[in-house]
């Protein structure tokens, strides 16, 4: 019986003996060639990276990230792991998802969406045609007019359009359709950021008007004589702001 059990426990230890020679050989020949380790990245597995190697090659996106709210958001929350991407950027592109419905998963308005720390929108509402990054900057969705805009601006031609689409259309009826909506309502940076009556501009007095409509130098501008017409009440009494040839 004593002589089986040692037979046996021979016979194992050569087993696991060739086991790991077989491991070792078999290891020792795909890492001794370091040209196979470079070709070969599609076996790397994939995994989160430490963001200082996203921010050592994406500074300038780095930069306009931290001046923005997404700030806290690790770069792979959108672009996914960055494991192969860093082995071989050109080969291996991060994701770039730019769907309404990849913003929504953050963005849009639900009971269990953190309404306190995060702006939620109404998907059904909310410029339903376009995508998000054509009037955000991605990176900063402060920043407007869309993942091409220069760094620092808050102002594009559909920054007010992107929430004003009635107003909008019913401009681009009338006479007022080339008039920049900043003419008349200001910047509006700060209302863009926190939209409110409060920090928008909304010009009811005659004078507002008459800077166009009573002033030779404007051309092709519809002139009035503000002694004769109706001098005593405001514009907006009669002619709606945003297209004056529809009366209320």
């Amino acid at each position: 019986m004593t002589k089986r059990i040692t037979k046996l426990l021979i016979f194992f230890v050569i087993l696991i003996g060739v086991i790991i020679l077989v491991s070792y050989f078999l290891i020792s020949s795909h890492s001794g060639n370091p040209g196979n380790r470079e070709a070969d990245t599609t076996k790397v597995k994939e995994r989160f990276v430490n963001i200082a190697l996203c921010q050592s090659c994406h500074k300038n996106i780095d930069t306009l990230i931290t001046k923005g709210p997404h700030a806290k958001l690790n770069c792979q929350t959108c672009h996914g792991s960055g494991s192969k991407h860093i082995t071989n950027p050109t080969k291996h592109l991060l994701e770039r998802t730019n769907t309404r419905e990849f913003c929504g998963k953050c963005h849009e308005k639900n009971a269990a969406h953190e309404k306190d720390t995060i702006k939620l929108v109404d998907l059904t509402k909310h410029n339903v045609n376009s995508k998000c990054i054509i009037c955000h900057n991605p990176h900063n969705p402060l920043q407007f007019g869309g993942s091409n805009a220069k760094a620092g601006s808050q102002e594009s031609g559909f920054s007010c359009n992107m929430c004003h689409e009635k107003i909008d259309k019913l401009k681009q009826k009338g006479k007022h359709n080339p008039v920049a909506c900043k003419s008349c309502h200001g910047p509006g940076v700060e209302h863009m950021q926190a939209p409110s009556p409060k920090n928008m501009t909304k010009p009811s007095k005659r004078e507002q008007c008459l800077k166009c409509h009573s002033n030779a130098s404007s051309k092709g501008v519809k002139q009035i004589d503000n002694k004769e017409h109706n001098p005593d009440m405001k514009c907006v009494e009669c002619h709606i702001a945003h297209n004056p040839l529809e009366f209320k």
